[in-house]
């Protein structure tokens, strides 16, 4: 239901895309580094996070309901 962001750095972005490359949630504002995830249906995910010194980070989210 809630995806945390842990980073060194303060979090700026955070962009998240289906696997056919279709962005489904895009955030520019993070409220302690928390995401609500909870109205996205069951599958994978690339996370695409963004830092305040524009350095960028790509992980795979799994998402099982």
């Amino acid at each position: 239901e809630t995806l945390f962001i842990n980073s060194s750095n303060t979090v700026s972005s955070v962009i998240i895309f289906d696997l056919t490359g279709k962005q489904v949630l895009q955030l520019v504002e993070l409220t302690n580094n928390q995401i609500d995830i909870s109205n996205l249906n069951s599958g994978i995910y690339m996370v695409k996070v963004g830092d305040n010194h524009n350095n960028y980070t790509t992980q795979k989210l799994v998402i099982s309901k």
